[in-house]
């Protein structure tokens, strides 16, 4: 005998029911049976972008020459390709436990704009890519983190060109490519090149107030300009005939020094060596002279530069290190370092400069810049006509 529970709900025969099937637009029924939903080709990546220069490393003022190299492997429906070069200067710090940054654009020019046919067909094109730097432009810089005045100092100089097509369709991937293009200031005027030489008499004391004598220390250099990757060479001198304390160890450094200026005219420095020689000091009454060697091989990749708020110097410094009671005399001499000098065979080996291929959909945005004030050349519009290839 069923329940009473069991008889209050209401029975249905199986010819009660119906069922229905809603189709989903587009698909077929062997599509639907096999459970998924095909787009028809509207998604994914429908080709390649690829950027690349002519030369390793330019110089402002210098004409920027490349190629942009277009692979379709489906027609596309697209915009135009743009083809923009921008300049940044960036710094990033710590100070008094807050962070700060700043940004300034010091270059943004469009460089090519090609309106391509619809639908873009199948295959490969080439674009050439042509345009003249502003002859007062800085050089690239990448330092962090230094210390100083403020802490933490990351300082960035860079230029970059991308190329971009904007693709159009439902889930259909823009074409992109970026590469960094490196740049060297051109010193305006050119670069006076001079002997130099510094001498200090320092008085050496134990914990600031004991006296124990007179140090002299004394440098020079031939000339105090020389190009990157040069070996600059320091005559020093060390006179410790009237201390009663001996030098534990004479070092010689150069230092590199990065400024950061502020918009109310006060400046932070920060510093650290880059290269250095050392060797064991006199001892108490004698005397050291000898010329030191610096070995720059692959420790300085930043020739001297200035930019609207960020600056690279250098220093040559005669550090004297006595006990830890003492502490250390050191002078110093400014030096220029250049860009290398200019070779005929730069240019002769088309260089793909870190050419990167992005995909972004076409819906995102793009990163914010940070827009200061532009410094902008002519743009270049006599563009030669693409070379096609199909595939």
């Amino acid at each position: 005998m069923a329940s009473s529970d069991e008889e209050s709900i209401p029975q249905m025969l199986e010819a009660e029911y119906s069922e229905t099937t809603t189709p989903v637009p587009g698909t077929t029924m062997d599509e639907q049976e096999a459970g998924g939903v095909h787009f028809g080709g509207e998604i994914g990546v429908k080709g390649e972008l690829y950027l690349s220069v002519d030369k390793d490393e330019y110089r402002a003022g210098d004409l920027v020459t490349g190629r942009i190299t277009v692979l379709v492997s489906e027609p596309l429906q697209c915009g135009a390709l743009v083809c923009t070069i921008v300049g940044e200067e960036i710094a990033q710090w710590k100070d008094g436990g807050d962070h700060h940054s700043r940004c300034h654009q010091i270059l943004r020019q469009e460089v090519v704009h090609k309106d391509l046919s619809n639908p873009y067909d199948i295959g490969e094109y080439i674009y050439p890519l042509t345009y003249t730097l502003p002859a007062d432009l800085p050089g690239v810089l990448n330092v962090q983190p230094l210390d100083g005045d403020v802490a933490a100092l990351h300082a960035t100089i860079k230029y970059t060109v991308t190329a971009t097509i904007k693709v159009q369709g439902r889930f259909v991937s823009d074409l992109e490519a970026s590469t960094d293009v490196v740049v060297r200031s051109n010193p305006q005027p050119p670069v006076e090149v001079h002997s130099v030489e510094r001498t200090v008499s320092k008085a050496l004391r134990w914990f600031g107030c004991l006296s124990r004598g007179t140090s002299h220390l004394a440098m020079s250099m031939p000339r105090d300009v020389f190009t990157l990757g040069e070996s600059p060479i320091v005559e020093c001198f060390v006179n410790n005939h009237t201390a009663s304390v001996g030098v534990d160890q004479v070092r010689v450094q150069l230092i590199q020094k990065v400024t950061l200026r502020h918009p109310n005219g006060d400046e932070d420095t920060c510093a650290r060596p880059v290269a250095e020689a050392k060797c064991p000091g006199p001892k108490h009454g004698d005397m050291l002279e000898c010329p030191v060697q610096l070995n720059l091989d692959d420790q300085v990749h930043f020739p001297s530069t200035t930019g609207s708020f960020l600056s690279c110097s250098y220093t040559v410094a005669l550090v004297c290190e006595y006990s830890m009671l003492i502490a250390p005399v050191r002078i110093e001499l400014p030096v220029t370092i250049l860009p290398p000098a200019r070779t005929s065979s730069v240019g002769s080996t088309l260089t793909d400069l870190a050419a990167s291929m992005m995909s972004t959909t076409s819906e995102a945005q793009g990163p914010s810049l940070c827009l200061d004030e532009a410094c902008a050349a002519p743009k270049h519009t006599d563009q030669a006509a693409p070379v096609r290839r199909s595939l």
